[in-house]
């Protein structure tokens, strides 16, 4: 079967892909549209498939500067613009010095990696922290509490090591105050998750997790690195800029949650 539209030759599945994980987290079962951009009619048709095969929301990205779908079209799919996604880059350089800040220097904060032990609460706390702007929780339709398991399963996996090489921490009067994660393969890093409890922030904690991940990243000899945040998120962008990362990309992300007719 194919969508019949301009999309050429693609099948559906082509179009529509199926996200298991996401799908068994929340319950319901959840596409993506694969193509970033999509006329009217070519994403009218796609929405449609979409709810032939059952899909009760599915996720698009498409570039900031595309032309945002119709609003008949969010009207009839339960479309919403839920998250401005922004991806940033910085170069790692092998002879990159780092001096230590302030608080370090004083031995108010310490930053440690975290050992590959049983995740304490804590920093399962510190996980869903760090999703506070996402998609995930600003939309509305999303039960809080499936929010708040995926970021807590996410920092519990990279503290297995399942999907992080480290994990940084920060704490002060044998607190934890602070966090970031970090995946890295072909000398290509990325950080994950990363948050600061309320009640410290404007200390610069935040620009001292970040100086350890890139010293970090120096040792394991990467080349770039990547962190990826809301633009809602504006001490995150504003911390980013400021320790040299460049946006790289934006993207406007849409949930589209599909009411069978």
């Amino acid at each position: 079967m194919q969508i019949q539209s301009n999309i050429a030759a693609q099948t559906v599945n082509d179009i529509l892909k199926y996200l298991e994980w996401d799908s068994n987290h929340f319950g319901f079962p959840i596409y993506r549209l694969t193509p970033t951009t999509l006329s009217d009619q070519q994403l009218l048709d796609a929405l449609q498939q979409a709810r032939a095969k059952d899909a009760r929301l599915v996720y698009w990205f498409t570039p900031s500067n595309s032309v945002a779908p119709s609003e008949e079209i969010l009207g009839r799919f339960g479309g919403k613009l839920v998250d401005c996604r922004l991806e940033y880059r910085r170069t790692i350089a092998p002879a990159e010095r780092f001096e230590s800040s302030p608080l370090i220097r004083s031995g108010e904060v310490a930053i440690s990696p975290f050992p590959q032990v049983p995740t304490t609460e804590p920093l399962l706390q510190l996980g869903v922290l760090a999703g506070h702007f996402s998609r995930f929780r600003c939309d509305d339709k999303i039960p809080q509490e499936r929010f708040e398991a995926m970021y807590r399963q996410w920092m519990d996996r990279s503290v297995r090591r399942e999907i992080a090489n480290v994990v940084i921490v920060a704490a002060m009067a044998n607190r934890l105050v602070g966090t970031a994660t970090i995946s890295c393969s072909d000398r290509q890093a990325q950080i994950g998750l990363i948050s600061v409890a309320p009640d410290v922030r404007g200390k610069g904690i935040g620009r001292s997790l970040m100086q350890a991940a890139h010293k970090w990243m120096v040792e394991k000899q990467v080349l770039q690195a990547s962190v990826v945040t809301q633009g809602a998120n504006l001490p995150a962008c504003e911390l980013y800029e400021n320790v040299g990362y460049q946006l790289n990309q934006s993207d406007s992300v849409y949930h589209f949650w599909l009411a069978h007719e």
